[in-house]
């Protein structure tokens, strides 16, 4: 195991990063070949952001609905309790033998997408083997009566992966136990001016056998559909020839997911993080001939930081506090988006048509998400 640690290190990466990337790619609707595959039925529900009516707002209303929904998800089911319990001690047992148990993956973030930041699946696999992520996409070119802001595609999920089974020294085989979505497949519903489209987890969707890869795994061993997946495709322009992270595939679909190491830092970095790029951005709208669409695009990116950072303290809750803490966090959380709508809506509402309404908005609501930030942030200090 720790060789494989060792492999795992060169993969670490920020999650913070990797969310503001995706949002950023988002914005400019940038998609690769594999994301029109993808592209008939999504998801967004993660996030702990909010819903605004303005067609420049609709990729914030996206991220806005995610965790209003999702945190839903943090109320262990009754009738998993027994099992998770075996699982977690088994877990435990292949711990001290020194074999792989899903404690290897509890610190790693698993992504299947198109690479693009255009669409992707999100996996978080915990100790006792429960699972809980998000699809998503959007196509804002998709338009209709009642939703000129485009089409969200999203599927919130979590389930239960069976014990591991060895079928190698770098391969085990789960299967899933049970699987549910937030909203059931096929559903869809207009949100602010937005179609929202609900899927079923892709990556995960019609699994009958799981294959867990561990860093250290030969790749020309490994089946070239999962290879494609992850950025191994073609092996003759690769150097490496062993695996440098934890994968799963899903055999029955070919499809792939590679993995991140969740770089643990303070909540007090992570802050300081942010209010740096904040006021990179904040000096670019003093320049004198900034132009109001500029300005606009600013004020959102300050939006969106603190928008992101908003999901990214609202996991860290979901990993840290009980139960009964995350459900009393989670009606007010319920409560304070619908509060900031509307509260942001009553800040553009002077110039409603006019092109100060979409920044006047997003400032009202980066200033409201900061303070949720750091309000919630006390949880983890």
């Amino acid at each position: 195991m720790e060789k494989r640690e060792k492999k795992m290190k060169k993969q670490k990466y920020i999650v913070l990063l990797m969310t503001m990337v995706m949002a950023g790619s988002v914005l400019t609707g940038c998609k690769s070949e594999n994301a029109g595959k993808r592209n008939t039925e999504g998801n967004v529900t993660e996030t702990i952001s909010d819903n605004t009516t303005n067609n420049a707002q609709e990729t914030e209303d996206s991220n806005a609905e995610e965790v209003s929904e999702s945190v839903e998800s943090t109320e262990p089911e009754d009738t998993t309790a027994s099992s998770d319990e075996s699982s977690a001690a088994e877990s435990e047992n292949q711990e001290k033998e020194g074999q792989f148990s899903f404690t290897d993956l509890s610190n790693l973030e698993f992504w299947y997408g198109s690479g693009a930041g255009a669409w992707c699946t999100v996996l978080h696999v915990h100790k006792d083997g429960s699972f809980d992520g998000q699809y998503h996409d959007s196509d804002m070119g998709v338009t209709g009566e009642g939703y000129p802001s485009g089409v969200y595609y999203v599927s919130d999920f979590k389930g239960q992966f069976s014990e591991p089974k060895k079928i190698n020294a770098y391969t085990y085989s789960v299967k899933i136990t049970h699987i549910e979505t937030e909203e059931k497949a096929g559903k869809e519903e207009i949100l602010d001016e937005m179609l929202y489209k609900y899927s079923e987890p892709y990556g995960l969707y019609n699994a009958k056998e799981i294959l867990i890869y561990l860093p250290g795994a030969s790749l020309k061993d490994l089946p070239e559909e999962y290879r494609s997946w992850v950025g191994y495709g073609n092996l003759e322009d690769s150097k490496e020839t062993e695996l440098p992270f934890y994968g799963i595939y899903n055999v029955n679909t070919g499809d792939g997911f590679s993995s991140y190491e969740v770089e643990t830092i303070s909540i007090e970095e992570e802050l300081e993080l942010i209010e740096k790029d904040v006021k990179d951005l904040e000096k670019e709208l003093q320049a004198e001939d900034i132009s109001q669409q500029d300005m606009n695009r600013i004020v959102y990116q300050i939006y969106k930081l603190w928008d992101n950072e908003l999901n990214v303290v609202w996991n860290r809750l979901r990993n840290q506090l009980d139960s009964t803490t995350m459900e009393k966090l989670t009606k007010e959380e319920k409560k304070w988006i619908e509060e900031k709508e509307v509260k942001m809506k009553e800040a553009g509402a002077e110039f409603e048509g006019g092109t100060m309404q979409i920044m006047l908005e997003y400032d009202k609501g980066a200033e409201l998400t900061k303070s949720r930030v750091y309000e919630l942030a006390e949880y983890l200090r």
